[in-house]
């Protein structure tokens, strides 16, 4: 059996990595002879947040912040133990 460990980026707004592995895993999955391994992954900016939500689970949380411009910004992030996680990408 061969092992095919699908890791992307997200893809610039287009498709975020957790999905891609999710429509990669769909159309691979069909052939018996591949271990699929799904990792989505993430730079820090934008879908680090889906990506982490793909390896804990943790609640997620919307919160406002102030961005860039000093609007205020209504974002998504992940509730932690002792604060939220949100990507600052959320807020410029």
């Amino acid at each position: 059996m061969t092992r095919v460990l699908i890791a992307p980026d997200s893809f610039g707004g287009w498709i975020s990595a957790t999905e891609f592995c999710v429509r990669t895993t769909q159309i691979l999955g069909t052939r018996k002879a591949l271990d699929l391994v799904s990792l989505p992954l993430a730079d820090g900016g934008e879908g680090t947040t889906d990506s982490l939500l793909a390896h804990f689970d943790s609640p997620v949380v919307s919160t406002l912040l102030t961005d860039v411009g000093g609007a205020p910004r209504r974002v998504r992030g992940i509730a932690l133990d002792d604060g939220i996680f949100f990507e600052s990408a959320q807020a410029i």
